[in-house]
């Protein structure tokens, strides 16, 4: 298992697993429900301000589920999704989905696909104010889009692949990001972490994947 928890206003602790099910546990560690996938999942769950929680499957398909364990709504994106969920302001997605970044619809619908390259793209992006949403792109692109319209706003060439780095954001919009190159690397922008329920990889800074951690 490689998914990392997420952890709901109410306690409950979701995750996925290798064999292709996803839990929520009680904090005393029981069984609440699961559901069945058709791949194993790779990626995290992120949860909603409205408590639906959202996380992808190696099946090729983005999963919405309530609270109580029943399906809300199920996307097939067409592509391997590896990539872990994160929230804009307004409540829609963004993961990426083979070799492109995707914004999904809260009401489970593609609203745009942003090609990164050849290779499969299984970082997680990060929100951003202002309208925008960055991604470590797999052939060693870091780049910053419009979530309006998926245009790139701009790109830096980052010395190396990417693959499974995920961005940190600071108040102050530095942008902390690491690859398999072992280079560590830090940007500095005017642009802050967006002001949303789950706007990077484990929801803050401190990756607590925590609904109620603020900071």
């Amino acid at each position: 298992m490689v998914s990392s928890p997420a952890i709901d206003k109410q306690g409950t602790v979701y995750f996925g697993s290798h064999d292709s099910n996803f839990y929520a546990l009680t904090l005393n560690g029981k069984l609440k429900w699961l559901v069945p996938t058709g791949g194993p999942i790779i990626s995290s769950p992120a949860i909603a301000g409205d408590d639906t929680i959202y996380f992808t499957s190696v099946d090729g398909n983005l999963y919405a589920l309530n609270p109580d364990g029943s399906l809300k709504w199920k996307l097939w994106t067409g592509g391997c999704t590896e990539s872990s969920p994160v929230i804009d302001r307004v409540g829609d997605l963004y993961i990426c989905i083979t070799n492109a970044l995707a914004k999904i619809s809260s009401e489970g619908t593609i609203v745009w696909v942003r090609r990164l390259g050849t290779l499969l793209a299984d970082t997680t992006p990060a929100v951003l104010a202002n309208d925008a949403v960055c991604v470590y792109g797999p052939e060693g692109t870091f780049s910053c889009h419009s979530s309006l319209d998926g245009n790139s706003l701009w790109r830096i060439w980052m010395y190396g692949p990417g693959t499974a780095s995920s961005p940190a954001v600071t108040p102050d919009g530095r942008i902390y990001v690491g690859n398999i190159h072992t280079n560590f690397l830090a940007l500095a922008t005017t642009n802050r972490l967006g002001n949303t329920a789950w706007p990077l990889f484990k929801r803050n800074l401190r990756r607590t994947g925590n609904a109620v951690d603020l900071e």
